[in-house]
């Protein structure tokens, strides 16, 4: 499943037993470092408060939570809030619950009751809200397929995070993780370089190999090819200029052609008289 719920604003509950009056705020986070920016923040409001117990759950995995007594004895604060995100499958959500003691002891049972009914009350006032879970995606292509990626993007609606159109192309897409291996197939079919981070570093060590063989020329812009094995698929990697004048840089096997502007020839043999330089 690639969706998951959380709240969408900051959402407030009240409970009151024996004098003791306990205080509860649901609020949304996404990394223990916002938690604790709250939580803080909290402490330093409620000052004069006997407690303030917390529990919070984090990621669409919902793998990451913690919980805190401040205090209170063990598990009768912290757990009895966690346990109410969970009842609710919630995640990305930080509840704190304010306790100002009313001179009665509530034992055990009575704490646990108290402090799970706050956190209740305070998702009962929350807006819940389903999310998806994304995923982003690199895309680089040469300018000629721009109309083709775009009409790609237009029809998968993917959110277009960054986009840079040059003799080279590249854009990061996201989209819902259910659909990402669906997109994928579509922009391969178009003949682009799609890459995860990490071999986006690859891509670029493959680039500057290229540079450092085009070295001569006044300018050189060079495409990653889909596939580095020999034998794999030919076509044009690059532009580059010597003197002003547009010279296409393709790949056939294990060789790199250079030929002449205007020559399109992205999978068959260059004419002879078409080759400007032959690198091995």
């Amino acid at each position: 499943d690639d969706t998951y719920h959380t709240i969408r604003d900051l959402s407030e509950g009240y409970y009151t037993e024996k004098r003791s009056r306990f205080l509860s705020f649901a609020l949304p986070v996404r990394t223990p470092d916002e938690v604790k920016t709250q939580v803080d923040a909290y402490r330093k409001k409620y000052y004069d408060a006997r407690h303030v117990c917390w529990a919070y759950m984090l990621g669409p995995d919902r793998t990451t939570f913690r919980a805190n007594d401040d205090g209170e004895p063990s598990s009768t604060a912290g757990k009895p809030i966690l346990g109410q995100i969970n009842s609710n499958n919630l995640t990305d959500i930080l509840i704190i619950v304010v306790r100002y003691f009313g001179g009665i002891e509530l034992g055990t049972s009575g704490l646990i009751v108290a402090y799970r009914t706050a956190a209740a009350e305070a998702i009962a006032a929350a807006r819940i809200e389903e999310r998806t879970v994304d995923e982003t995606i690199t895309i680089t292509f040469e300018y000629p397929h721009l109309n083709s990626v775009m009409r790609i993007v237009k029809e998968d609606k993917p959110d277009v995070l960054t986009q840079s159109f040059e003799l080279t192309c590249e854009m990061t897409l996201r989209i819902r993780q259910s659909r990402m291996d669906a997109l994928k197939n579509r922009l391969l079919k178009v003949d682009i370089f799609a890459s995860s981070k990490s071999s986006r570093i690859h891509r670029q060590l493959l680039k500057e190999k290229r540079e450092r063989m085009f070295a001569g020329f006044e300018s050189a812009s060079i495409f990653a090819p889909q596939n580095e094995n020999a034998g794999g698929p030919n076509g044009l990697i690059g532009v580059i200029s010597e003197r002003r004048i547009g010279l296409f840089v393709y790949r056939l096997g294990r060789k790199i052609f250079i030929l002449e502007r205007g020559v399109r020839l992205p999978y068959g043999l260059p004419n002879t008289n078409q080759i400007k330089e032959e690198i091995d």
